[in-house]
């Protein structure tokens, strides 16, 4: 099954990822230390989602891929703590992304991006309890898509099977993940 091979061949990655973000589940986090890491994220999602809509192959309404993008609640998060619209837009943006040209590039790489919010909501939940935030003001993005984080990340995962058992890109949706992480973490670990 995709989600087994994936999980197995993505871990060392997940891991350093899990591992540079620490931080944000540390007792003595900071407004400003989080800010920093949400900018981080910001210059990340930014490019890539812009990328992820561009693909044209991939029209599946079961993905609902609008429902999927979260630039959107950085953006909020971001504005709650006085970040306004031209600073946003002054933030540095990551260039050195993935491969995003196939729709099996796109489901390797949504697989990194649709994952996190399973480790969002345990991220939410410390930061709620140690920072004065919640998913109003400046945690929604940890806080994506609440209950329905179940739910979204198992439709993701029946269509990513559906895919792969239809056309058989496993190892193309194996190599886009990795690369996702990898990248990923690269532009992460520089979080200020």
């Amino acid at each position: 099954m995709i989600h087994d091979i994936l999980k197995e061949k993505t871990k060392d990655f997940h891991r350093s990822v899990e591992h540079n973000m620490a931080a944000l589940l540390a007792d003595d986090i900071s407004i400003e230390r989080y800010q920093g890491i949400q900018k981080r994220f910001y210059g990340f999602y930014k490019p890539i989602e812009s990328r992820l809509t561009e693909v044209s192959d991939w029209v599946d309404p079961e993905l609902k891929i609008k429902d999927r993008m979260r630039l959107c609640l950085l953006a909020s998060d971001l504005l709650s703590f006085n970040v306004d619209s031209a600073a946003l837009s002054e933030l540095p943006v990551c260039q050195n992304l993935p491969d995003l040209k196939t729709l099996p590039m796109v489901l390797g790489c949504l697989y990194v991006l649709e994952g996190s919010t399973l480790g969002g909501t345990i991220i939410s939940k410390h930061l709620k309890k140690v920072l004065p935030i919640d998913e109003s003001a400046g945690c929604s993005f940890f806080s994506s898509y609440g209950r329905d984080v179940g739910p979204m990340w198992s439709s993701f995962l029946a269509i990513l099977s559906r895919h792969c058992e239809k056309f058989g890109d496993e190892e193309i949706v194996v190599k886009s993940a990795c690369q996702t992480f990898a990248k990923m973490d690269c532009w992460l670990s520089n979080a200020g």
